[in-house]
C-alpha cells in the first residue's frame, strides 16, 4: 500500500514538475529590502540542479547578465531574509506556482563562505559552513509549506560571533517528492554577496560544495511520504550550529523583538511568525542537546505577544476596509436608484453583458438537450419551452437571465407588470345592415384593443427599467447589510480589548501561551461565526501555529471571501469599460456627423460669428465705451456745455421788457424819476400792474387807441413779458436736467455694466484680488434619524421613568424600564460631575504644558481609581480640506464626550516647520502619558467620523457609550425584519455603528495598565 501510495504521488509530482520550480533572487537585512537581484547571483532559468557532484551545485549556473557587482552589508547577529519567486525576475504578477508549487516539500539552508572579494567570479574550492537549517516539523509541516505561506521569505539571523569580513551566502531549497532515488532530489540555490561587519573572531567547522552531499546521502535520497521526521543533510555543520545556538538563539530573538515597532504589517507578521516557526524547528531538533532558557523563553513570550496584538489590529482593520467598502458600494448604487435617467442608462451600460450571459445560456440549453442548431430552435415558442416558469408570480428563467437579482429575489417582479394587457380580437365583417348598436359595439372592441395595445406597448418599455432599479435595490440593500454585518464584528473586536489586556499582562490566569492561545481562539470565534469561515477544530498544536493559521489562512480567507462575494453577486459597481462603452461607441460618430455639420455650414456659421462679434463689438463701444466717456466728460465740464437758454439772453430780454416798460409809463402815465425806479424794481421781480392798467384803458375804445398807438405798445409789452417769462421756464428746466445729468449718465451705463458682471467680469474680479472669494457651500445635512427605543426612553425622567415602570405588566419590559431608570439617574450624576468640557480648546504654544500634559493628570470628581483625565490635542492647519473635515468631526466629539478634554492648536505652532502632510495629528494624553500617537489622519481617504470615534475609544482617550440593559442592541433585533425595509436601513447602520462604538466599562483601567506598565503592546 505504501509503494502504491508513493507511486501515485510520484505520478502527481511529475505532472507538476514544470511548476515546482523557484530562485532566490532578492533579499532583506534587519527588515530592510535590498532591491531585486541586487547583490546576487541570479541564475537566469529556474530549473533545477541534481547532480550533486557538479560545480554548478555551489552557486547555481547561467546568472542572468549583467552580475550585480553590489556588496549588501549585514551587521553580525543581524536578520536575514531570503526572498524565493517563481521566476527570476521576482513576483510578475498573479502565478500559482509562486513563490513555490504546494507539491513541492523538502528542507531549506543557509551556507557562509568567507573570500576575499565578494565579488569574484571563482566558487570554486571555497569552504563553507551551515548557519541556518530549516527542515520537517513536529506537526508534520515542511520548511517549503513555510515558504509558501510566507510569500516567498525565510528569515534567519547571522551569527554574531564569526569573523568581520566579506563572505558568499548560498541560501537552498532542496524538493524532495521525487528523491526516492538518485538523481531525484532537485536543488534550488543562488549565492548572495554580503559583507558582515562587528563580527567575533570564531572559525566554525566547514564542507566542501561538491563533497557535502553524496548521490547516498540519508538527506538526498529519502521517501518522503508517510515519514515523521526527517534530518537535514550535512551533519558535519551541525555541530556549530548546536554549540552556538544559544546565544544565536537570543540575538536572533532580540533582532525580531526591536524589529516589531508598531504598526506591525501583514509582511512583517508573516515573517516573524515564520522565524519563530524555525526557531521552534531548531529548539526542537537540539531538544536532547541543550533546552532554552528563562531569557529565550521570555522573548518568545513577547514577541508572540506583539504579534496576537498585531493580529488584532489587523482584524479590525479588516473589518473596518470591508464596512467603508461596502457603504462606498451602496452609496454608489442609491445614487443609480435615484434617478430614472441612471437606471435608465445603467440598463444600457450593462445590455451587452446581459444579451452575451443569455445568448450563453440559450446555447448551452440547446447542447444539453442534443437540439440542432437551426432556426425554430431559436423561435420564441421553443426558448419559452426551454425557461418556462412553473410557479405562478414567479418570472421565468429568461427574465433571470437578463436580471440575475431575480434568481434570488423572485417577488422582486413589479406587480403592476407582472402580464402584458395583449387581447386578440377579430375583425369580422360587419353585417349587411348594422345597427346602432352593431356599431357602438365595435367601436369599444376597437377602442379597448387600441386601449390594451398601448398599455402593453408602456409595459414593454418600462418593465425593464423598473426590473433594472429592483436589481440596484437588491444590490444597495445587500451591501448595506454586509456593511452592518463587518460593523457589529467591529464592535465585538473593540469589544475584546479588556480580554486581549488579560491575555497579555494577567499572570494568575494561567501560562501566557495558555491565555494567548484563549484569546486567539476567541478572535477566531468572532471573525469566522459572523463572517461563515472555517473556525479552528480542535486544540492548535502550538501557540506559534495558531498565529500562522490566523495570519496566513483565517484573515486571508476572510478578505479573500468576501471579495469573492463581492465580485459573485455582483455588487461591485461595473468595470470602468462597461461604464464608458456608450460613449466609447456614440460618441466618436456623433462628433464625426457633427463635424461634419458644421464644415457643410462653415459659411453661414462664419457670418453668424461675425454678426455676433459686430454686435458684441457695437454693445461694448456703444453701450458701455461712449456712455463712460460721457460720463466722464460730464464730471469734466461741471455742467457749463449743452444749456437749453444761456444766463445772458435771459438777462437781454428782461432789460428790453423793462426799457419798453418804462418808455411806456413814462410817456402815458407821466411818471416821475422815483416813480420809474420803483417801476423798474417791480419789473424785475415780473410785476407789470401799471402797464397791464393802461392796456384795461385801451382795451375799452381799442379802435381809437390802436390808432393813437398805445394798445399795440401795451400788447408788444406783454409778448415780451411772455418771451422773459419762457426764457426763465426754460433756465429752471435747464438747472434741473444739469443737476441730475450725472445720475442719467450711470442710469444709461448700468444695463451694460450688469451683463459684463453676469457674464464673467465678477469672476475676473475675484481672480485678481478686487472682490473676495466665494463661500463654500454648507453641505446638505443629512435627514435626523428615527428615535430608537433607547432614543426614546432617554428623553424620560427618572419620575416618568419610575411611574412607568409601576403602570407596565409585563415582567421582562418592567425590569428593562427600571434599568434604564437607574442608568439614567446615575448619568445625570455623572455628567453633572464629569460634564466639565464640551468643546474644543484653542491653546497656544505656551500653553501646551498646562492645557496638556498637566490638565491630564488631574483625576476626575467621581475617578475613585485616579485614572486622570483624558485630553486629545488636535493639531491642525486651516486650509487643507481633510483638517477642515475633520475639525467638524473634533467639535461633534467633543460636545458628545464632554468629560474628555478636546485641545486643537495650529500644526506649525506645535511643532516648528510641521510639513502639511502631516496634518492632522492625534495626540492623546492621560496621567501625563501619551496614549496615542496618530499622524496624517484621512490623508490616504476621507475618514468618517465614526471611525475617528471608534479610533478614539479603542485607545482610552474617550469612554464609550453605556450599553443597553438585557444584552441586546436594536440592531439585533432589527435583523429578523424584512431586508427590503427601506426606511430600516439608516437605523440598522446607526445601530451597528454605535455597537461599534461600544467597549467594556473598564477601558480606562486597560489603559492606565498600559501607560503604567512597562509592557509595548498599545496599538
Amino acid at each position: 500500500m505504501k509503494s502504491t501510495f508513493a507511486s501515485l504521488a510520484s505520478l502527481v509530482v511529475l505532472a507538476s514538475s514544470a511548476f515546482a520550480n523557484t530562485v532566490f533572487s532578492s533579499m532583506s537585512v534587519n527588515g530592510v529590502p535590498q532591491g531585486q537581484g541586487v547583490g546576487i547571483r541570479v541564475p537566469s532559468a529556474n530549473s533545477p540542479i541534481t547532480d550533486v557532484t557538479s560545480d554548478d551545485i555551489i552557486c547555481n549556473t547561467g546568472f542572468l547578465q549583467p552580475v550585480s557587482q553590489a556588496v549588501i552589508p549585514v551587521p553580525a547577529g543581524g536578520s536575514v531574509t531570503a526572498n524565493f519567486h517563481h521566476r527570476s525576475a521576482g513576483y510578475t504578477g498573479p502565478d500559482p506556482a509562486d513563490p513555490i508549487d504546494p507539491t513541492d516539500k523538502g528542507p531549506l539552508t543557509a551556507y557562509l563562505a568567507a573570500v576575499p572579494e565578494a565579488t569574484q567570479s571563482t566558487v570554486t574550492g571555497l569552504q563553507w559552513f551551515k548557519i541556518w537549517e530549516d527542515g520537517l516539523s513536529a506537526s508534520g509541516q515542511w520548511a517549503s509549506d513555510r515558504l509558501f505561506i510566507n510569500n516567498g521569505s525565510a528569515t534567519f539571523t547571522i551569527p554574531s560571533c564569526i569573523q568581520s569580513g566579506q563572505y558568499l551566502l548560498r541560501v537552498e531549497d532542496i524538493a524532495l517528492q521525487d528523491a526516492s532515488s538518485y538523481p531525484g532530489a532537485q536543488f534550488f540555490m543562488s549565492c548572495a554577496q554580503i559583507e558582515v561587519s562587528s563580527g567575533g573572531t570564531d572559525s566554525p567547522a566547514t564542507v566542501s560544495f561538491p563533497g557535502a552531499y553524496t548521490p547516498t546521502s540519508p538527506g538526498i535520497v529519502t521517501d518522503i511520504y508517510g515519514i515523521s521526521s526527517y534530518t537535514v543533510p550535512d551533519q558535519q555543520s551541525v555541530s556549530y550550529t548546536v554549540s552556538t545556538r544559544p546565544s544565536q538563539s537570543k540575538e536572533h530573538l532580540r533582532s525580531i523583538w526591536a524589529s516589531l515597532t508598531p504598526p506591525l504589517s501583514q509582511t512583517r507578521i508573516n515573517d516573524t511568525i515564520n522565524a519563530l516557526q524555525q526557531y521552534e524547528s531548531s529548539q526542537a531538533r537540539i531538544a536532547g542537546v541543550q533546552a532554552a532558557d528563562e531569557e529565550e523563553k521570555s522573548l518568545k513570550i513577547a514577541i508572540a505577544g506583539r504579534l496576537v496584538v498585531g493580529l488584532y489590529a489587523e482584524a479590525l482593520d479588516t473589518f473596518l476596509k470591508e464596512a467603508s467598502e461596502a457603504e462606498s458600494e451602496a452609496e454608489w448604487w442609491a445614487d443609480i436608484e435615484r434617478s430614472s435617467l441612471s437606471v435608465a442608462y445603467y440598463l444600457l451600460q450593462t445590455l451587452p453583458a446581459r444579451l452575451l450571459n443569455l445568448a450563453h445560456t440559450i446555447f448551452s440549453a440547446i447542447q444539453s438537450q442534443n437540439r440542432a442548431f437551426n432556426t425554430s430552435a431559436f423561435a420564441i415558442t421553443s426558448l419559452r419551452g426551454f425557461f418556462s416558469g412553473t410557479n405562478i408570480g414567479h418570472p421565468n428563467s429568461l427574465a433571470a437571465l437578463l436580471f440575475p437579482h431575480l434568481h434570488r429575489h423572485p417577488h422582486a417582479m413589479p406587480l403592476s407588470f407582472a402580464s402584458f394587457k395583449i387581447s386578440a380580437f377579430s375583425l369580422q365583417p360587419p353585417p349587411l345592415f348594422p345597427s346602432t348598436s352593431d356599431v357602438v359595439s365595435g367601436m369599444n372592441t376597437l377602442s379597448g384593443a387600441l386601449t390594451d395595445f398601448y398599455y402593453s406597448l408602456l409595459a414593454a418599455v418600462a418593465l425593464p427599467v423598473e426590473l433594472t432599479r429592483q436589481e440596484v435595490k437588491v444590490k444597495r440593500q445587500e451591501l448595506q447589510h454586509i456593511r452592518d454585518e463587518r460593523a457589529e464584528v467591529l464592535g465585538e473586536l473593540v469589544d475584546k480589548r479588556e480580554q486581549l489586556e488579560r491575555a497579555l499582562l494577567d499572570e494568575k490566569s494561567g501560562s501566557a501561551d495558555e491565555r494567548q492561545l484563549s484569546f486567539l481562539h476567541e478572535l477566531d470565534q468572532t471573525i469566522a461565526d459572523r463572517a461563515g469561515d472555517a473556525t479552528l477544530t480542535g486544540p492548535p498544536p502550538s501557540l506559534v501555529a495558531t498565529l500562522a493559521y490566523v495570519s496566513s489562512t483565517l484573515l486571508p480567507q476572510h478578505t479573500a471571501d468576501h471579495a469573492e462575494h463581492l465580485r459573485t453577486h455582483g455588487l461591485l459597481k461595473p468595470s470602468r469599460l462597461v461604464l464608458l462603452w456608450p460613449r466609447l461607441v456614440l460618441l466618436p460618430p456623433l462628433g464625426l456627423y457633427a463635424i461634419k455639420q458644421l464644415y457643410a455650414s462653415q459659411d453661414s456659421l462664419i457670418a453668424m460669428g461675425q454678426d455676433a462679434w459686430a454686435t458684441v463689438k457695437g454693445f461694448w463701444r456703444g453701450w458701455l465705451v461712449e456712455p463712460m466717456k460721457d460720463m466722464v466728460k460730464t464730471v469734466r465740464a461741471g455742467g457749463d456745455e449743452g444749456m437749453i437758454v444761456s444766463k445772458e439772453s435771459v438777462d437781454a430780454d428782461l432789460q428790453s421788457l423793462e426799457r419798453m416798460a418804462l418808455d411806456l409809463a413814462r410817456e402815458k402815465l407821466h411818471y416821475s424819476p422815483t416813480q420809474l425806479n420803483e417801476l423798474s424794481a417791480k419789473i424785475r421781480v415780473g410785476d407789470l400792474t401799471p402797464i397791464l392798467q393802461i392796456y384795461e384803458d385801451d382795451i375799452k375804445s381799442p379802435v381809437r387807441s390802436a390808432i393813437g398807438g398805445t394798445l399795440l405798445r401795451s400788447l408788444f409789452v406783454q409778448v415780451q413779458k411772455a418771451k422773459v417769462d419762457i426764457d426763465q421756464a426754460l433756465a429752471g428746466i435747464d438747472k434741473l436736467l444739469k443737476s441730475q445729468e450725472l445720475t442719467f449718465a450711470f442710469v444709461g451705463v448700468a444695463p451694460a455694466l450688469a451683463i459684463v458682471y453676469v457674464t464673467g467680469g465678477n469672476e475676473a474680479l475675484r481672480k485678481h484680488g478686487i472682490l473676495p472669494p466665494l463661500e463654500p457651500k454648507p453641505r446638505t445635512p443629512s435627514p435626523p434619524p428615527s428615535p430608537s427605543l433607547d432614543d426614546i426612553v432617554d428623553d424620560f425622567t427618572p419620575a416618568e421613568l419610575q411611574e412607568l415602570a409601576e403602570d407596565v405588566k409585563d415582567d421582562e419590559l418592567e425590569r428593562y424600564v427600571l434599568q434604564m431608570r437607574d442608568m439614567h439617574l446615575a448619568e445625570l450624576k455623572r455628567e453633572q460631575a464629569r460634564g466639565r468640557f464640551g468643546e474644543v480648546i484653542p491653546i497656544g504654544r505656551e500653553d501646551y504644558t498646562r492645557e496638556v500634559t498637566e490638565a491630564s493628570e488631574v483625576d476626575q470628581e467621581d475617578d475613585e481609581k485616579e485614572l486622570g483625565t483624558p485630553v486629545v490635542l488636535f493639531l491642525y492647519k486651516d486650509g487643507i480640506p481633510r483638517s477642515d473635515l475633520t475639525f467638524v468631526h473634533v467639535r461633534t466629539l467633543a460636545k458628545r464626550y464632554p468629560s474628555t478634554k478636546f485641545v486643537s492648536i495650529v500644526g506649525d505652532k506645535c511643532i516648528e516647520n510641521l510639513p502639511d502632510t502631516r496634518i492632522p495629528t492625534f495626540i492623546c494624553y492621560k496621567k501625563g502619558k501619551i496614549i496615542c500617537q496618530v499622524v496624517s489622519w484621512g490623508a490616504d481617504r476621507e475618514h468618517k467620523m465614526e471611525e475617528l470615534e471608534a479610533l478614539l475609544i479603542m485607545h482610552g482617550a474617550i469612554d464609550p457609550p453605556e450599553r443597553v440593559p438585557g444584552g441586546r442592541s436594536a440592531s439585533r433585533d432589527r435583523d429578523s425584519e424584512e431586508e427590503e425595509d427601506d426606511d430600516d436601513d439608516d437605523a440598522h447602520m446607526r445601530s451597528a455603528t454605535m455597537k461599534t462604538n461600544r467597549t467594556t466599562k473598564n477601558i480606562r483601567d486597560a489603559a492606565k495598565t498600559d501607560a503604567d506598565s512597562d509592557s509595548d503592546f498599545d496599538l
